[in-house]
């Protein structure tokens, strides 16, 4: 079975004795980050609808804009600096690595 590109961005655990609710929380990611590259903010509009940009734009807009943090500071420190700004990357390095795969 072929692995998503969210489970790419999001890798299961490589400890394999990581808690049900680390596994939990990992399929959350992924499923919100699933919902934002179909809802998110301007990823249908016309021309831009299931392309790569739109896939990085649902994992940021989740991680940035909608995964809920303690507080706006803590939020901001982890979108610049923290966890959302290692896996923003991973999500941009995924994306750049499928785009031979979307040329024609």
């Amino acid at each position: 079975m072929r692995k998503s590109c969210l489970e790419y961005v999001f890798p299961d655990p490589k400890d394999r004795q990581a808690t049900e609710s680390e596994a939990e929380c990992i399929a959350r990611d992924r499923s919100w980050s699933e919902y934002f590259f179909d809802q998110g903010a301007g990823n249908r509009l016309a021309g831009v609808g299931g392309t790569l940009w739109v896939a990085y734009n649902g994992v940021t807009e989740y991680l940035d804009r909608r995964k809920i943090r303690q507080s706006a500071d803590q939020r901001l420190a982890s979108a610049w600096f923290g966890e959302a700004n290692r896996v923003k990357t991973r999500a941009l390095t995924v994306a750049v690595e499928m785009l031979p795969h979307f040329r024609n």
